[in-house]
């Protein structure tokens, strides 16, 4: 009689090699080829179809140009100040429209909504801050409006004002340090304007204008300099000092729920409009989508709304963004977070300022994919800045050490 054996230990083996080869090949970028692939076609089909779009939009004049609001601005009209401070909500990405501003607010207001209660179909969410983000968005919302009355005589230097960098310093600052009271909220935005703004203007009119060098560099070194010195000024102030945080006990329908696993696909074109809304802090993919529809429908209305060519803008940063998040996809699956948001301030900011082309823009699609992700993590590593200061002070310190030198490269070379 034949004797029948099972090794149970070998079939544990077969079983755990199984399931890691299946976690690998879903971790791999193998998995998001069809998102990449459709994503660069979508890029390029939007770059064309707004060129068209704005070509047979021209001489439409339903909403105002860009150089009415500044004009207005600069006179000091009511009006023309707040369509300046709804434009400034969306400058952070390039696009500085009043449409954009309008959808992308209410997408991701819906987002952290969604995210607060854990709904499905959130996309990405707004980064995690679902809890705060009505005190971080309107902490942001005042420095925009204060920045420009208490600064207000830089509109007559004839020069960009770029007061939207304080909505992106305050609200970093605003989550580094857990603001979530009225005392903190305060303290951070008008610490964070009154810094920011006349610093960030500094830079504008003495660096990057005399140099030909992209505003967001401007925007950048100042936020690099101000988020820091602020920080450690807060940190003396006895109403900002943080109790320990005790782990809240999960609402037992989520204790309970099991894990909902996110096409791969799905995932890398939520991750890349995410992405997105990651350069004015919101991180909501859904926001995002909006704010690009809003942008398309500026276009429509008068083709020169917006701060910068849309078709640019949109084209740039989703291709930027597909081959950032498709390199990194690994350490997404993996770690949960990549930096790929970063590379898109860099590629843009090159994109508006200097002659769009194929000769500049692969280069520098391909080292702000390559390059930026990898080194804000170095950088964090080296300086330290968790429990100290906003990582935004790194992120784009990192940014700007290679903004900047390609930026001279490309003014003074490839142009």
């Amino acid at each position: 009689m034949t004797e029948f054996r099972f090794d149970s230990a070998q079939e544990d083996i077969s079983v755990k090699e199984t399931i890691e080869n299946m976690r690998e090949r879903e971790n791999s970028r193998v998995a998001v080829i069809p998102a990449f692939i459709g994503m660069l076609v979508l890029s390029v089909c939007v770059y064309f179809a707004l060129t068209k779009l704005a070509a047979i939009s021209e001489g439409n004049t339903f909403i105002y140009d860009v150089g009415a609001l500044m004009q207005g601005a600069a006179e000091g009209s009511v009006l023309w100040r707040v369509a300046w401070f709804l434009t400034d909500v969306t400058e952070g990405t390039f696009i500085g429209s009043l449409p954009a501003t309008i959808l992308v607010m209410i997408g991701s207001y819906i987002a952290a909504y969604m995210e607060r209660h854990g709904k499905l179909g959130r996309g990405t969410g707004v980064d995690g801050n679902g809890q705060i983000f009505t005190i971080m968005t309107m902490s942001g919302f005042v420095s925009l409006i204060i920045g420009p009355i208490i600064f207000g005589g830089l509109f007559n230097e004839g020069l960009f004002v770029p007061s939207f960098a304080t909505f992106l310093s305050v609200q970093a600052m605003i989550v580094g340090f857990q603001a979530n009271n009225i005392a903190k909220a305060a303290t951070v935005t008008i610490l964070g304007t009154v810094t920011e703004l006349p610093l960030c203007f500094w830079f504008v009119k003495h660096f990057t204008v005399p140099n030909n060098l992209p505003l967001f560099i401007a925007v950048g070194v100042s936020i690099v300099i101000t988020v820091p010195i602020c920080s450690e000024i807060m940190h003396r102030l006895p109403w900002m000092k943080q109790a320990p945080a005790e782990a809240a006990p999960a609402p037992a329908e989520e204790a309970e729920a099991a894990p909902v696993k996110v096409n791969n696909n799905l995932f890398f074109v939520n991750r890349v409009f995410g992405d997105v809304g990651e350069m004015i802090l919101w991180g909501s993919s859904i926001g995002a989508i909006l704010m690009y529809i809003g942008c398309i429908i500026a276009t429509v209305l008068n083709p020169a709304h917006g701060m910068f060519n849309a078709a640019i803008v949109i084209s740039t940063q989703i291709a930027t963004g597909a081959l950032a998040v498709f390199i990194w996809y690994p350490r997404w699956k993996n770690d949960g977070w990549a930096f790929t948001f970063a590379p898109l301030l860099f590629a843009t900011a090159i994109a508006v300022t200097y002659t769009f082309s194929l000769k500049v823009m692969i280069p520098t699609i391909i080292i702000a994919a390559v390059c930026i992700p990898p080194l804000i993590p170095w950088v964090m590593g080296k300086i330290k800045p968790s429990g100290r200061w906003a990582p935004i002070a790194c992120v784009l310190l990192s940014v700007c050490s290679i903004c900047i030198p390609w930026s001279f490269f490309v003014g003074n070379v490839l142009q």
